[in-house]
């Protein structure tokens, strides 16, 4: 009796069902309001699992409002995703009005030089 009721309970938990909804599909794949609902239990934070890394699942999570500045929904994958498409963006010149440009302009552009560390191509 014992027993059922703390499986119930447990099965009951906001966690779980955020866990269960996630499977199919994770955070770049659903919309902001959808998000909002799962995360509300939990201060605003959603969570997901990134990767499957051998048996281990990798879980992260984020603010759902900090997506008003997202560059691309797949920037929710994981913290490396986040940090590549901003990256990306940032090279690519479409940063004009997001927040973080000018981090990249004084930390990134003044103290790594992708064309220094790599060199420039050499073509025959």
């Amino acid at each position: 009796m014992e027993k059922n009721r703390t499986i119930r309970a447990v099965e009951a938990h906001p966690a779980i069902s955020m866990l269960k909804k996630n499977r199919p599909e994770g955070a770049w794949n659903r919309d902001d309001s959808t998000m909002r609902e799962m995360a509300e239990p939990f201060g605003g934070r959603y969570f997901h699992c990134s990767y499957k890394i051998e048996k281990s699942r990798q879980w992260v999570s984020f603010e759902v409002e900090s997506r008003k500045d997202a560059v691309s929904n797949y920037q929710y994958r994981a913290p490396g995703e986040w940090f590549a498409e901003l990256y990306a963006h940032y090279y690519m010149g479409t940063l004009d009005d997001h927040p973080l440009k000018g981090w990249f302009e004084q930390e990134i552009d003044q103290n790594f030089n992708p064309g220094a560390v790599l060199g420039a191509p050499n073509y025959p």
